[in-house]
Formats: C-alpha cells, structure tokens, sequence
C-alpha cells in the first residue's frame, strides 16, 4: 500500500490522484503478487496441464486410427487441434470468473477495500488494475496449453496463422469473461452473490446465446410451398453397393436424385432472421474469428470448430441452403454462401455489455459513497 501513496515515484496527477497508469501498475502488482504467492494456484495450474495433457493423448489415440484409415487423406493434427481448443475454451469458460468474482467484493466483505479507496487511488484504477491481475492470471492458464495446441499444429493439417488467430480470440474471450467478473464483484455486496452473478452473466453468453437462437428459429417457421427431393425409385448399382467408399452409396442416391416440377407445403425454418442472437456466444466468435472455407456439414470429418463455423454460415444463408430444392436447385448444386462474418457483432454485443458493466461497477467504488445498500459494509 505504501507503493500506493509514494508521490516521489509515481507523482500524482493536477487533480491530486495519483498518475493513471502508475495507480493502475500498483493495484495490478499488489493483485497480482498476492496471487503469486498463494500455493492453491500453482496447484491448480498443475491440475490443468494434467488435465489438458490427458485429453490430448486420448485425442491423439482416438483419431490416429481415423487417419489409417483415410489413407492419409484426414489429418488428426487437425482433428487434435480444434477438439484441444474446444476443451481448453470450454474450461477457460469455467475459472476465468473464479479469478475475478471475488476481487472487490471479498476486499469490501474483509473491510480493506475503504484502505484502498481511501489513497489516491481512483475507481477506474482499483478496477482496472484487478481485473488485469485477473486477466493474466487466467493467460497463465492458457500459457500452460500452448504446449499441447503447438503439439496439434506439429501433427499437420493446421495453418500457423489460424493457431494465432485461434489464441488471439481465446485471449480476447478470457479478458471480457473477467471483465464481467471483476464489475460484478464490485457491484456485489456479498462474494456469494458476485460469484453467482458472474456465472450466470458466462451462462447467458455460452448457453443462453443457444436457447435464444433455437427459440427465435421456431418461431420464425412458417408454412410455404416449394419443390421438393423426389425419392430414387430404383436400386443402385452392384458396384456402388459393394464399394469401399463409405460415400459412395451417398454421392450416388445425390447424382440420382433431382428436384420436383411441383411444389408441396412445408414448414420453413428461417434461421437467418435470428443468426445474430448467435453472434455473442464464445465459442461461435472463437470459430468464426479463425473460419477456414465452406464445407457442407457431411464433410467436416468431425472438426468441432469448422463445424460451428460452417453451420452458422448454412444458418446465415437461410432455407435455400437448408432444404433441398427449395429454389429450384439441390443444396450441393448451390455456390457457397456468401455471408459477412458473425463475430464482429459479437465483440460490439460483448465490448458494449461489458462497458455498461464497468460503469455501474465504477459508481458502486466511487467514494465518497451517497447511499449505502442495506448490509454493505465500509470498513
């Protein structure tokens, strides 16, 4: 704390607080060494390089056995690399709020967060400082799975570019999920209560994106009329029948069949109506942030992340990419769509949310203090 108040070596500033930054750098070294010094979170970075080393030898193990059999055609570094990402955005989603929801609101429940505010230290540094304490904290996290995510991409079939651009976002997504936790915190009275909030508010962004989405889709469904796949009225050749081809069967009943010259009522889905409700889900922006080029769902190879992109891309483009004929053409007739990425909104939805955040968190710091909610305490 004396860091905080020596005005030799951070000089405060004509308004008599003390140099932005300087405040900023004193808060996050006192935040962060506090950390450091705590043997639960050595602990648990043991845990997690544990944990994330498992998953990736039985990932390995579980899609070398796809590659033998392509022939070489599927790489597992690809598989590998996108089912280690998913997991490791997955749990990142789980401990990035543990190291911010109990910042603030476990400093005002112990009775030192009036010390702090109380130097010359403003709201927007006590917040800041802690919630970049929190953020790296949880890239320390993400350091430690740099080694396995380096091991996917040494295994082929990854561009390098699209591992940076896949950390780049991940990084992007631990500083907003402790963002939203270091405001909550300061909004809270009671830790209790800011560790459930931030949960929740995470939930809202990973979970209930989804609810929405598969909401919104129903009810924008609607009777229509419109061609149709007419069925393949005849059986295939012996050849395609006793091919090795696993696709064979498929590419030949697609070759065969053709669109109708009627038209028949159906219940239309319009999901590009309600693809934006999307945009602000983690893993959605995660994929789309780093999208490789359209591929029709059957021909993902079970890619978890080229899968998400590519199914939000189908869902962009509306019916005609969903329902066969429903132009006039099959599916795999039709150009690739053409569709803006999704995840800009996501980061306007994400930065604007946050933003709110932080500034009802800045009021609830800001001393001194008007009106004090029933059971907070000061000192």
């Amino acid at each position: 704390m004396s860091q905080a108040l020596d005005t030799e070596r951070n000089p405060t500033g004509v308004d008599g607080t003390l140099g932005f930054w300087a405040g900023l750098r004193t808060v996050f070294r006192m935040e962060f060494m506090q950390r450091m010094r705590s043997r639960s979170w050595y602990w648990m970075m043991g845990i997690w390089f544990v944990v994330i080393g498992l998953v990736t030898w039985a990932v390995v193990s579980s899609f070398r056995s796809y590659e033998a059999q392509s022939n070489g055609a599927l790489q597992s570094g690809q598989l590998v690399f996108e089912a280690v990402l998913f997991f490791v955005l997955l749990f990142a989603l789980l401990i990035a709020p543990a190291f911010a929801a109990n910042t603030i609101s476990g400093d005002r429940q112990n009775g030192t967060l009036a010390i702090i505010q109380n130097t010359l230290l403003s709201p927007a540094q006590i917040i800041g400082g802690k919630w970049l304490a929190a953020w790296v904290s949880a890239l320390a996290f993400l350091v430690v799975s740099l080694p396995f995510i380096l091991l996917s991409f040494a295994l082929g079939g990854v561009d390098f570019s699209r591992v940076l651009l896949f950390v780049l976002m991940l990084s992007f997504e631990l500083l907003v999920m402790t963002g939203i936790g270091v405001a909550v915190s300061a909004v809270s009275i009671r830790p209790l209560f800011s560790v459930l909030g931030t949960y929740l508010l995470v939930a809202l962004f990973a979970v209930g994106t989804l609810i929405s989405f598969g909401l919104g889709a129903q009810l924008s469904a609607q009777p229509e009329q419109a061609p149709y796949l007419e069925d393949v009225r005849y059986e295939p050749p012996q050849e395609i029948i006793e091919s090795t081809d696993p696709n064979a069967l498929n590419d030949w009943f697609n070759e065969q069949s053709k669109c109708s010259t009627g038209t028949t009522e159906m219940k239309v889905v319009h999901t590009e109506r309600v693809t934006w409700l999307l945009a602000a889900n983690p893993f959605v922006m995660v994929a789309d942030f780093a999208r490789e080029p359209y591929r029709a769902g059957d021909q993902n190879d079970g890619e978890l992340f080229t899968s998400i992109s590519n199914g939000v891309r189908t869902a962009q483009a509306g019916p005609a990419y969903q329902y066969d004929c429903y132009t006039g053409m099959k599916r795999s007739e039709l150009p690739d769509p053409q569709v803006v990425p999704i995840w800009p909104l996501g980061v306007g939805i994400q930065v604007v949310f946050l933003g709110a955040l932080l500034w009802w968190a800045h009021n609830r710091v800001r001393t001194p203090v008007k009106t004090l909610s029933r059971g907070m305490r000061i000192a």
